[in-house]
């Protein structure tokens, strides 16, 4: 029976860091929600008032059905929300606050959050665990970049020295004070003639010692009393 090919140490991180941004993706989405609410609920209250204001002031006449719907409304876009008192650090100003509390989207967001701490643990973790084997292929993956991209290097410096010869040839005409060299744009290349493969250095030189990842602990979210 043929063994399974393991599966690349970067492909796996790949599924860690999608992992990552599905969850992070739904905090915002969550996030995005509970703020229209908010929105909701304060344009309601502040389209009721604005009728009682200009109904005070003479400016429009009593309309039960208007007033019925304005109400309605509020009572629609407030009852999603609630009212919870927070009892703040000693040290603060304030004793307490009050904070409106959106049960549904304020528990769905407490889990996303956790799902996301477990999401960046996990990764933290894989990439503690198969560093080196991502090292190593990352490593042979620049590798086979930096050969395809000798090739073209090689022909970007042989433009690029045609480059300065045909600059040169202008030498008669600036000399003879048409032009100055201060009128021509510098080399495409700028001296930057040297090519190194897109690795750490401390990967190129010889009997270097693997580093080592310096990630955080992994977090641990306290779960709500």
């Amino acid at each position: 029976m043929a063994k399974a090919t393991p599966t690349r140490a970067l492909d796996e991180l790949a599924q860690h860091d999608e992992s990552v941004e599905t969850a992070q993706a739904r905090i915002e989405e969550l996030q995005a929600e509970r703020r229209a609410v908010e929105q909701n609920a304060d344009r309601a209250l502040s389209a009721l008032e604005a009728y009682y204001r200009d109904l005070g002031a003479g400016r429009t006449e009593q309309d039960p059905q208007r007033e019925e719907e304005l109400q309605q409304a509020v009572y629609e876009t407030d009852g999603e929300l609630t009212s919870r008192t927070v009892v703040n650090h000693p040290e603060s100003d304030e004793p307490y606050r009050v904070e409106l509390v959106h049960p549904r989207l304020d528990g769905l967001l407490a889990g996303a959050r956790e799902a996301l701490t477990t999401a960046e643990n996990e990764r933290s973790t894989f990439i503690r665990r198969r560093f080196e084997d991502l090292t190593t292929e990352l490593a042979a993956e620049s590798g086979a970049l930096t050969k395809r991209y000798e090739k073209a290097w090689e022909q970007v410096q042989s433009c690029d020295d045609e480059w300065r010869q045909q600059r040169q040839r202008w030498r008669p005409l600036v000399e003879a004070g048409a032009f100055g060299w201060g009128d021509f744009p510098e080399p495409p290349l700028g001296g930057r003639r040297s090519l190194r493969p897109p690795v750490p250095e401390q990967l190129t030189g010889e009997g270097g010692q693997m580093p080592r990842p310096s990630l955080p602990r992994p977090k641990v979210r306290k779960r709500a009393a």
